[in-house]
């Protein structure tokens, strides 16, 4: 292959298909290196989220159940159901997000189903085409596999905003609840 926008003539459709493979796979490999401990963070802080608040639902139960006989009529008793139902939206969005992962990092499974259409089209490329064409080649195939994860991805953004502003908000609501209702 020659560089810059020469012919790639020199090279066979086989061996184009070959050179083309090896860079998609040292691409995919980049991409999987970088991306991994990102994915385990997702992964992590669904589980931190849903074992917090399932926590913080019980131990507030718990501390009601104790507390139901000393404290007569609490101040602001909707911020306790309130908080639980935050909570329960918290673990129910983060569920939700465990499954989008996989859609968001499927990247790779696209593409490689995907691998076959790409040679066809290196295959089809006519001796005068350029590493330009070759390229845009590989780009648009890039790009119409990252569509579906692409769009998970933002749907991912979505739901860590939700588990965050649920949790947030169950919180808050139980220390308000605890600040009107402790003697001090």
């Amino acid at each position: 292959m020659t560089t810059g926008n020469g012919p790639l003539a020199s090279l066979t459709h086989a061996q184009l298909v070959g050179v083309t493979d090896e860079f998609l796979d040292q691409v995919l490999e980049r991409l999987n290196r970088a991306d991994t401990p990102l994915w385990e963070h997702q992964a992590h802080m669904g589980r931190t989220v849903i074992t917090l608040a399932g926590g913080g639902i019980i131990a507030s139960v718990s501390v009601v159940q104790f507390l139901a006989d000393k404290i007569a009529s609490p101040a602001w008793s909707w911020l306790l159901p309130s908080s639980w139902i935050a909570w329960t939206a918290c673990i129910l969005a983060a569920l939700s997000r465990e499954l989008w992962i996989g859609q968001a990092r499927s990247l790779a499974a696209i593409l490689e189903r995907s691998r076959g259409a790409l040679r066809l089209k290196i295959q089809q490329l006519e001796a005068d085409s350029t590493v330009d064409d070759l390229e845009r080649l590989m780009v648009d195939a890039f790009n119409e596999a990252d569509r579906e994860p692409a769009e998970a991805r933002r749907v991912l953004a979505s739901l860590n905003q939700l588990v965050f502003w649920t949790f947030a908000g169950g919180i808050v609501g139980l220390v308000i609840f605890a600040i009107k209702n402790l003697p001090f």
